[in-house]
This record gives structure tokens, sequence and C-alpha cells, in this order.
């Protein structure tokens, strides 16, 4: 605070605010001050009593309780202490006797950072007793001991009152939105709050803003809602209301946002009922509908700036977007559109656009070269479509993008991702993509035509996941492939690449070879990745030894199945393991089952089948109460089949046991076919192998 400075008038201080007769402070605002430490009782603070504005809200008091001495402060009329981390219980009761005379009172907390209404009798009290409340905002305030019939007493004098995050609980009050002079409710984020809109006598409503995303409001949306004429903003996404969109909402032409996605709603939806919405900024609707497109150019959204319509049945392109010179994102994937993807798209939108999804449609023909121009462009994802050719080139600044890239794509340098998968694309590695998008981060090619050699290059220090999947790539990958790189995922399965592994940086959490030709020892090297989740080697020709240094990794999920590995498998596995999967089949493994797999309290799936492996059968697996797979088939196992003596829940989620081609025998313990439960469920009677 460059004002603050000693022997100068504070009056004239940056954010004071003193009496225009007297020489006292009314108001401080230290909002965004970067201010940091705990907020003790004995802060100066407190001494300055006249103070009817008080914002400390953005900054850092490290977990501080509201102190009880803001009960000094009994002239307080605006009171703000959002996200500046106070932990704790809110002292309400203090605030009802103290601060009665609050108009504003903003206690919103960070994302993950909960303050706490601990009783239901103080909020109740809190609300009888600061009677002329305008503003209240409690987002992600812990709420869950407050009873929503205290919401009732709320005054008549409330403009704002929002919830969001709040853990609420029940049903909302229904009179809350026939509040005189309510303009903004945002009650977002409560999974577990339910309510539904008044069906009749919604006439004369002052609402601005109406936030009801993500909790359990159902029932119809009533027609009455097109008489909230003032209304500007309408977020219903991801609720449970049912039925019809009603058509009134085309009277409410003040609206610029509008989300109606992931909502159970259905029938046809005649776009034409929006074209009186001209001052729309933002448009969601998602599923279930069949959303029919006007014909005329009578519907047209200049000030358009976001448009999702996913999974509603569209047949052709939008094409009142040519007067939408403002649109940023455009969402239209999982429809049923077919043809080119018109040429207009990249000129109109050149400047603007900077995510375009069309995936899962029927688009068909090369990628537009007209896409080039799109020079905003960060997400481009064209995935499951029905696009041939080639990458343009000119496309080298995109992301997301399917179908044959052209060179010009190299134009596009804020390019963050490019995910073409699922199309006939039919060429090489764009190896003039990686050079041209510094930004690029995420880039998929699966399950195209990619072919040829990927010759040496410099992966971008940003690129996070890297998916080659499901295509005719070949030849050699440089041992230091990912050397310099920071690549969380990697997927390289279903190719026709050979040699050595390469091997992956110490980032990565998904490492997947399988079905390659791959070929010599697990590199040690590998051990060094400790954040790997998910290693797949299966399908390939690896030689040696599984490493002992997997012992470091913390892997769910081990497939190594169908190589040439021998040697025994060593102790790697360590008490608290996350082990879900372990697939080490058809192999040459010998000798006898490490002890340490009963270490895999987690285990589902555990398949050692056609190996060498020596010995009785384990049955100290029997105390894997999460195993779903047990396939010890094609082995040497010898002797009886025996049973943990002192376990008496054997097996309990057990779907498949198979022993076959071993040398055991006797009789299969009683105890093991009492607890085969879930082989008994019919529900699963088709089940096959999983992971």
């Amino acid at each position: 605070m460059a004002s603050w400075q000693k022997g100068t008038d504070c009056c004239s201080w940056e954010g004071v605010t003193c009496h225009m007769s007297k020489d006292y402070m009314i108001g401080l605002d230290l909002s965004c001050s970067w201010l940091q430490g705990a907020l003790h009782s004995n802060s100066t603070l407190f001494s300055f009593r006249n103070f009817q504005r008080l914002n400390l809200a953005s900054n850092n008091f490290t977990g501080s309780q509201i102190s009880l001495r803001f009960g000094i402060l009994t002239g307080l009329a605006h009171l703000n202490l959002s996200h500046s981390s106070f932990s704790g219980i809110i002292p309400m009761e203090m605030i009802s006797h103290h601060l009665s005379s609050l108009i504003s009172l903003d206690l919103s907390s960070y994302d993950g950072v909960y303050l706490t209404i601990e009783e239901d009798r103080s909020f109740r009290r809190f609300v009888s007793n600061v009677t002329q409340l305008r503003e209240l905002a409690l987002d992600r305030v812990d709420m869950s001991r407050v009873s929503l019939t205290s919401f009732t007493n709320l005054s008549s004098t409330l403009i704002s009152f929002s919830l969001e995050d709040c853990l609420l609980q029940g049903t909302f009050p229904i009179n809350i939105f026939h509040l005189p002079n309510l303009r903004i409710l945002s009650l977002s984020s409560n999974s577990d709050l339910t309510g539904a809109l008044p069906q009749t006598n919604w006439n004369s409503s002052p609402l601005v803003r109406l936030i009801l995303s993500y909790t359990k409001f159902h029932g119809p949306i009533p027609d009455s809602v097109g008489n909230l004429t003032s209304l500007e903003y309408l977020d219903l996404f991801e609720t449970e209301f049912t039925g019809s969109i009603p058509p009134t909402l085309g009277n409410l032409d003040r609206l610029f946002a509008l989300y109606l996605g992931g909502i159970n709603l259905n029938g046809t939806v005649d776009f034409d009922m929006f074209a009186r919405l001209k001052n729309l900024e933002s448009f969601y609707l998602w599923w279930n509908l069949n959303v029919m497109l006007p014909n005329n150019g009578n519907c047209s959204f200049p000030r358009l700036k976001g448009l999702s319509l996913l999974g509603v049945n569209l047949t052709k392109f939008p094409y009142f977007l040519r007067s939408s010179p403002e649109l940023e994102v455009l969402v239209l994937s999982g429809n049923k559109i077919s043809g080119p993807i018109p040429e207009w798209v990249g000129r109109v939108l050149s400047s603007t656009l900077t995510c375009l999804l069309l995936s899962s449609n029927n688009f068909t023909g090369e990628i537009p070269s007209s896409m080039c121009q799109l020079s905003s462009l960060r997400d481009l994802y064209l995935l499951d479509d029905r696009l041939n050719g080639t990458i343009p080139r000119c496309l080298g600044n995109l992301s997301n993008l399917s179908g044959p890239p052209p060179p010009s794509l190299a134009n596009c340098t804020s390019l963050e991702a490019l995910h073409i998968s699922d199309n006939g694309i039919h060429d090489t590695f764009p190896h003039w993509l990686l050079n041209a998008t510094p930004a690029l981060e995420s880039l998929d090619l699966r399950s195209n035509m990619f072919h040829g050699v990927i010759n040496e290059i410099t992966l971008p220090p940003q690129l996070e996941s890297l998916y080659l999947s499901n295509n005719q790539f070949s030849g050699q990958l440089p041992i230091v492939f990912f050397r310099n790189s920071n690549i969380e995922l990697v997927d390289l399965a279903n190719n026709n690449f050979d040699g050595p592994l390469p091997i992956p940086p110490p980032n990565v959490w998904f490492y997947s070879v399988a079905n390659n030709k791959f070929s010599g020892d697990i590199p040690h090297q590998l051990c060094n990745a400790t954040l790997l989740e998910v290693v797949n080697l299966s399908n390939n020709s690896l030689t040696g030894s599984i490493p002992h240094c997997f012992i470091k990794l913390s892997a769910s999920v081990l497939v190594f199945r169908a190589n040439k590995l021998v040697g025994k498998i060593p102790e790697i596995f360590l008490s608290g393991n996350n082990l879900r999967t372990i697939r080490l089949s058809q192999n040459r493994l010998e000798g006898t089952l490490s002890r340490s797999l009963a270490n895999c309290k987690n285990l589902e799936v555990l398949d050692l089948s056609e190996n060498e492996l020596e010995g009785s059968f384990p049955y100290w697996l029997d105390t894997l109460s999460n195993l779903q797979v047990l396939d010890l088939r094609s082995n040497k196992l010898h002797g009886l089949i025996n049973s943990s003596k002192k376990n008496n829940h054997l097996f309990p989620k057990l779907n498949i046991f198979d022993l076959f081609d071993n040398n055991v025998h006797g009789h299969l313990p009683v105890k093991y076919i009492a607890n085969f439960i879930a082989m008994k469920d019919e529900s699963r009677s088709n089940l096959q192998y999983i992971g």
C-alpha cells in the first residue's frame, strides 16, 4: 500500500474512508492486499470502532478463526471476509447480537476450505435478528447442520442470497422464490438439496440471476418462468428437472446466459423459440432432445460467445452461426450431422474461436483448409467422425484436430490439444506439428491409418499426453524418445513398433505399449517413473526377468502377459500397495508363487496362467477379499487344494476360478464352494475376464 506513509493523513490512504465532517475512519477496504498471517483478537484493527464498512476479502489469514472481537464493531453495515482462509466455527451468536445492523455479509470460502455453522438455532437467531440484510453470501460454508426451514424467516429486504456448495440437505422452501426484492439466488453444487420451482403465482419476481446447477431440483420447468422478464442468467445445469422446455423461455429477452445441459428433458425443441434472445452470450442445451434448427435467416445471435448443443440429434450444421462473429466456443459433438465441415467456419470465426468440438458425428471429406484461419484455436476435437485424407499442415497451431492434417496447421501456434482419433486419416506422423506448436499439451491420433517410422524428434516441453494407439506405425523408437519431456500419459498400443522399449519419463502415470513387437529386457530405468499407475507391456517379445526395482512403483495395474519373460516372480508386493490387476500370463515364469502377493489387499484380477509355476496350491490367496478373477491354469502346480483354516470368508467376490491343466488333485474344499457367492449371481452369467 504505497500511500500508507507514516506522518501522512490516514484519510488519504488507499482503501480508507473517513467520516465527511469528523476525523475518524468509517470504512476500510484491504481486499486483495496480499495480507498473510493470523488475525489475532488483539489486532489494532479492532480499535477502530466506528467502522461501517470492512472488506478483508481475498487475503490469507492462514486458518484464523473469526474473532469474537468483530462484535465490538457494532456499527458495521457491510462485512466481507470472503476467500481469506478463515476456518473453524462462525460465531453466529455474536453476529446476531452485536452486528444486527448488517446490510451485507460475505463469509464465502475457497474450494475445500470450509467455515462451519455449528448449530441450527444460532442460524435461526441470526435470520430473526439481522432484519435489514440485503446481501448474504456463504458459499462453501458447511451448513449441513442447518434446517432449511429457517430460511422461511429471511428478511423481505433480501436482494442477493448465495449458498453455493454448502452441503445443504433437504427441501428448499419455495417461498424464497417469492421474496419481493430478491434479484440473485445461487444454490449450485449442493448435491443433496431438493426442491421445485413455483408452478403458479410467479409473475412479479425481480430475479436477475437464478443458479440451481448440480442440485436435485426436480419437476417441470413451469411456463411461468417466462414471466421473469428481468432474468439475465438462468443455470439449471445437471439438475433433475423433467418434461419439455416451455416455449415461454423465449420471452426472456434479457438473458445472456442459459444453461440447460445435463437435464432429463425430452421432446422436440424448435430453435425458433429462442429467436428473440438477441443478448445471449452463452447457451448450453444437452441430451435427449430433438432440436430442429431454423430454415430461415430470422434466427441470429450476434453476441453469442459459447454454444453447446451436445447430443440433441442435430442433422445439419447451425448455419445461423454465420451471424455470430464473436463465437469463442462451439460444441456440436454427439449429433448426426453429415456432409463436409462448412468452409465458412474458419473464415467467419477466424479471430475468435478457441474451442471447436465436432466429435461423434457423420462428417465426411477432408478437414477444410479454411480451418487454418482460426488463429486463436486451442482445442479442436474431430474424433469419431468419417473424415479422411491427411492433416492439413496449416493446422500446426490447432488442437484436438481429426482428419488428414494440413501443413498449414503450423500457422496455429497457440494450439494446446489436437484430438483426431477414430477417423480414416491416412498419413505419416506429423513431425512438423510438434515443431510448430510449442504450446501443445495433448496429441491424440488414435484409431486412424497413420503409418511409417517416427524419426527422432524433440517433444514439446508442455506435452502431457501422447495417444498413438491403433495405427500402423512401425520401426524403432529411440530408447531416449521421451528424454527431457514431461509427458504423463503414453499410449503406443496396437502398432508395429519394434526394438527396445523407449524409457518413459519420470512424470508418467500411464504407460501402454501393448500389442507391438518390442524386444529385449524390461529396462530398469522404467522404475524411475515412481508415479506409474498403469503399466501395460503385453503382447510383445520382451525377455529377461521382471525387475526387482518394481517394488518402488505405486501402480494399480501391471499387465505383462504374452511375452517371453523368465525367472521367478520377485518379492515386490509390499504391504499397503495399490494393485488391482496383475496379469503375467503366457510367459515362461517359474518357481513358486511369491508370498508377497498376499499383501495385495485391493487385488481384483490375478492371471498367472500359461507359465511354468510350481509348488502347491497358494491357499493363502483366499484372504484377498476383493479378488474376482484367479487364473492359474496351465502351470505345474501339484498336490491337494487346501484352504486357510482360520478364515471363514474365502473368496467372497470370486467370479472366475481356473486351475485347469495342473497336477492338483483331491476335492475342492467345501468352504470354497460355499463362499463362491459371486459365481451364483445370475446377473453375472455372461461375465468375461476383466482387467
